[in-house]
């Protein structure tokens, strides 16, 4: 009976999962010139967002 899950998991990862993981590792890495992604890891959008001060 557990084979009647695969079609589910496998929608559910395809369509919800992977585009989540995308997004999290693109949120790790550096902001390129002209909106474009230097891959490179960092940090520094959290710290920003962590420091943020609302004027």
């Amino acid at each position: 009976m557990a084979f009647l899950l695969f079609p589910a998991t496998f929608w559910l990862l395809l369509f919800f999962i992977l585009p989540l993981l995308i997004v999290l590792l693109y949120s790790f890495l550096q902001r390129g010139t002209y909106g474009g992604v230097v891959w490179s890891f960092s940090l520094e959008s959290y710290s920003l967002l962590q420091f943020y001060e609302a004027q």
